[in-house]
């Protein structure tokens, strides 16, 4: 511990003496915007007889059940409605399995400490890629537990990340933490209105920005980025997937350089553009010469932006979450999102274990995080999905392609190797097809966590 910690340590037992009878602080364990948190030996520690049954908590109602417990200081700059929100959720969920135990919490003049049990987790990035398909599916039973539990509240987590589920592989147990942008509203829609943008363009990649430059600098872990570099150089795999997995080669059809050109010079003005003229065909991307793709990437954009008819003044959708597990709703900041937000998220996870790749969606702004999406996805869905909101998805990137990329094929060029095993290969397919489930772009048709659990994957 440096010498920084320990000050702040001493400061912490300063502004709350009632814990220094209670609480030995051995380490600091995370920090973050929100503060810092403690790992502590409970001094009144009992050594209570752990049982496996599901009992009632009733020894639990008392941080003297547990021997280590976590402190989390939080600076009231975060906001005291947020940290006061994030309080009442904990106690409306409190002594449910699979999701942080709230044991007390106070305030002393800035700063608010909150009070848990510590959870001893393996650290995501250590353990994503040599997991067995049987700690693949614990670990989803245990995080689509914790959805359902609070789902069946109506409360939406909104930062569902492998960073925010504390896992134990050895206990095959993982903990649902950190409500700090939580909410629990009173009904869940089944359909996601939007009061639409404004009239200035939104999500545009900027001709400044090439994308062809914006791949480049992604890390190679990132999966999509490995997958796009390809697609850029028109490689195609020789041994195709086994069967009943898709590998259709698919013809890219994008917007001449002269139209990007015009299209580019409007978005640097960040002004509505005009309609693009129509012209006798498109042009193939793989027929340009590396001069016209270098070019027409430099133009390249993806935005969205309301429909002619529906055009009003603001929006007022919520953005909140981390950068590459936020649903296509919440990157159009839609309104009333609902806690399919949350499986969207989840999915990411399966996604990203699957892979093999982590993060996944390695992205830096809301830009870069809708076109990785769409490149998944495809122009079509993603289409669809704006219209639900009376908005217009637009693009002239060559690699978001209709139909989008296939699960079973990105997977299977990654992670070849999980399909050599005939009963490992079963479990894959049976994954897959729930990842599917989870990353449907359309929240009202996604699958729920109750209904996961039920998943062939998970049963």
């Amino acid at each position: 511990m440096d010498s920084s910690d320990e000050n702040n340590i001493s400061q912490l037992l300063e502004n709350f003496p009632d814990m220094k009878d209670k609480y030995k602080v051995i380490e600091k364990v995370g920090s973050g915007s929100y503060g810092s948190v403690y790992k502590a030996l409970n001094l009144k520690y009992k050594n209570y007889r752990k049982t496996r049954s599901q009992q009632k908590r009733k020894n639990e109602e008392t941080d003297d059940y547990y021997k280590y417990i976590a402190i989390k200081k939080i600076v009231a700059i975060c906001g005291v409605d947020l940290i006061k929100n994030e309080i009442s959720i904990l106690k409306a969920i409190k002594g449910q399995e699979n999701i942080i135990y709230l044991l007390s919490a106070f305030r002393c003049k800035d700063e608010i400490i909150i009070i848990t049990p510590h959870y001893e987790f393996d650290i995501f990035k250590e353990f994503f890629t040599t997991v067995t398909m049987n700690d693949v599916k614990e670990y989803f039973r245990s995080l689509f537990n914790a959805l359902k539990i609070i789902h069946s509240l109506k409360i939406i987590h909104r930062d569902v990340k492998p960073g925010n589920f504390l896992y134990n592989i050895k206990e095959k147990k993982g903990t649902l933490v950190d409500f700090g942008l939580s909410e629990q509203v009173k009904s869940q829609p089944n359909s996601t209105p939007l009061n639409p943008l404004s009239n200035s363009r939104f999500n545009i990649i900027k001709p400044t920005e090439p994308l062809s430059t914006l791949i480049s600098k992604v890390p190679p872990t990132s999966a999509l980025a490995n997958t796009v570099k390809k697609m850029m150089n028109a490689l195609q795999n020789e041994n195709d997937p086994p069967a009943n997995i898709a590998n259709r080669k698919r013809k890219v059809n994008v917007i001449s350089p002269a139209q990007c050109e015009n299209r580019g010079e409007s978005s640097s003005r960040n002004i509505m553009p005009t309609k693009r003229a129509r012209t006798s065909r498109e042009i193939k991307f793989e027929k340009l010469t590396e001069c016209q793709k270098r070019e027409l990437l430099k133009k390249g954009y993806v935005d969205v932006i309301p429909k002619e008819s529906e055009r009003k003044p603001s929006f007022n959708g919520h953005r909140g979450g981390t950068r590459g597990f936020r649903a296509p709703e919440v990157l159009m900041r839609a309104e009333n999102q609902t806690s399919a937000i949350d499986i969207w998220a989840a999915g990411v996870i399966l996604l990203t274990i699957l892979a093999g790749r982590y993060p996944f969606f390695n992205v830096v702004d809301d830009t870069e995080d809708l076109m990785e999406v769409a490149i998944l996805i495809g122009k079509e869905r993603m289409k669809k999905v704006a219209d639900s909101f009376g908005l217009e998805f637009r693009t002239n990137i060559p690699y978001i392609t209709d139909t989008g990329i296939s699960f079973d094929t990105l997977i299977y060029r990654l992670r070849r190797e999980l399909f050599s095993n005939k009963v490992q290969s079963a479990d894959i397919h049976d994954a897959i097809n729930l990842l599917k489930k989870c990353l449907e772009p359309i929240a009202s048709n996604r699958i729920t966590a109750e209904e996961a659990l039920k998943h062939p994957f998970l049963a």
